[in-house]
């Protein structure tokens, strides 16, 4: 277990550092809400229609560290209807896609969230 996790640490830092757009996010909820550093990302994800045709979609995604995601020290996962805000303005709320998932783990270890989000608004750029 001590080489999967060693493993995982390396990869995590590796794809953190190579990654494109990283940076800054507000993450809110009812609770309150945290700054985290982000990473961006999509996932292709398809849903059935009443037909039975099948529809492809595209989401943004918010990657960040499970252990950043905390209000009022307690952990929290995302919730459909949280927002994410941004530093260029953008606000992003997590979005339930097909099959019910809005956020899945990254990494076996379930240090890396992916969070599945939609733009919904855009505010003055914080940076």
């Amino acid at each position: 277990m001590l080489l999967l996790r060693e493993a995982v640490d390396f990869i995590s830092d590796e794809s953190a550092e190579s990654l494109v757009e990283p940076g800054e996010a507000t993450y809110r909820t009812s609770a309150g809400s945290v700054q985290l550093p982000v990473v961006l990302g999509q996932t292709r994800y398809d849903v059935l229609d009443s037909d039975g045709a099948t529809i492809t979609g595209t989401c943004n995604d918010i990657l960040c560290e499970a252990s950043d995601l905390v209000i009022d020290g307690e952990g929290i996962l995302p919730t459909p209807g949280d927002t994410i805000e941004l530093t260029d303005g953008r606000v992003l709320e997590v979005l339930e896609i097909g099959g019910g998932e809005h956020f899945r783990y990254s990494d076996p270890l379930k240090r890396r969230l992916r969070i599945h989000t939609k733009d919904v608004d855009t505010v003055a750029p914080t940076s």
